[in-house]
């Protein structure tokens, strides 16, 4: 549920300083950054979307899961940088512009508290230049505290692109039955399913001693198998075994990813009874 908190001192956002631009009236520096999301947990590394002036999206590696270009969520490890996922085109970057500007960041409160009692929560930091000025907003709480106006824009943004059309279906094994739910959407877009992705890829839940297992169990011996499709064809697997092993099959090779400990594989069974109790169909657009 989405929900805004009460303003109390609310006033316009702070504009950041920046050296002077007297050419961006007619172009945009390639390297600039015109838009830039981070979320940084007290745990674990950032994660965040950029876009520069040359249409470069890129996305940062380090953080707990990220889109890749298919719209498919996946786990990156290494040394935390910012990559290509894609160069948005003239009418998509005037399409970006567009809903920078309908965010309204010189109106936006600069700093957002977190909620009393909130756990579990991060810190996302929003950036957008608009007309050579560079604005900030720090929303504190992240994703306890909502602020309707930026989750619109971090909608548009990942609408823009006509990315392959993604689809999936979820197996789900408990108590002796398996529910098979098919979703012909993107699966980020379901609360349900975003939940049980949230914690499968929440590196905060990993186990210490898990990070070299090996993959084989039989398949359907999977408490969870996702079959991740891109314009109706198959390309891969998502499984989550008993014993908390997070496996990736593409090409016909399955290979292990991480294992989730106790509380990540408690986390997912939560998530899931979440999905047991979602509405059919999970697509709000399906018929």
């Amino acid at each position: 549920m989405r929900w805004l908190l009460p303003l109390l001192g609310a006033c316009a956002t702070q504009a950041v300083p920046d050296p002077p631009a007297p050419e961006e009236a007619t172009m945009t520096a390639p390297d600039t950054v015109l838009l830039e999301m981070t979320v940084q947990f007290p745990r674990g590394a950032p994660s965040g979307l950029q876009v520069l002036g040359d249409g470069r999206y890129r996305s940062y590696s380090g953080q707990v899961f990220e889109l890749d270009a298919s719209q498919q969520v996946s786990a990156r490890v290494g040394e935390p940088a910012w990559s290509t996922v894609y160069t948005f085109t003239g009418p998509e970057m005037e399409r970006l512009q567009g809903a920078v500007r309908a965010a309204g960041f010189p109106g936006l409160q600069p700093r957002w508290p977190a909620p009393a009692g909130a756990s579990d929560t991060g810190t996302l930091t929003w950036r957008a230049r608009i007309d050579g000025r560079t604005w900030e907003v720090v929303v504190e709480g992240h994703p306890a505290t909502r602020v309707p106006a930026l989750d619109a824009l971090f909608a548009e943004v990942n609408r823009i692109h006509a990315w392959p059309r993604e689809s999936s279906t979820w197996t789900v094994r408990r108590g002796g039955r398996a529910l098979e739910r098919s979703v012909p959407c993107m699966a980020m877009e379901i609360p349900a399913l975003l939940g049980v992705i949230q914690v499968l890829y929440d590196k905060r839940w990993s186990h210490p001693a898990g990070g070299g297992a090996a993959a084989g169990t039989d398949p359907s011996a999977a408490l969870l198998e996702i079959a991740w499709r891109e314009d109706g064809v198959l390309s891969s697997r998502t499984r989550l075994y008993a014993d908390g092993r997070l496996t990736d099959e593409r090409g016909g090779t399955e290979s292990h990813k991480r294992t989730l400990d106790a509380t990540g594989l408690a986390r997912v069974g939560a998530a899931l009874d979440a999905l047991d109790r979602a509405p059919d169909p999970l697509c709000p657009q399906a018929t």
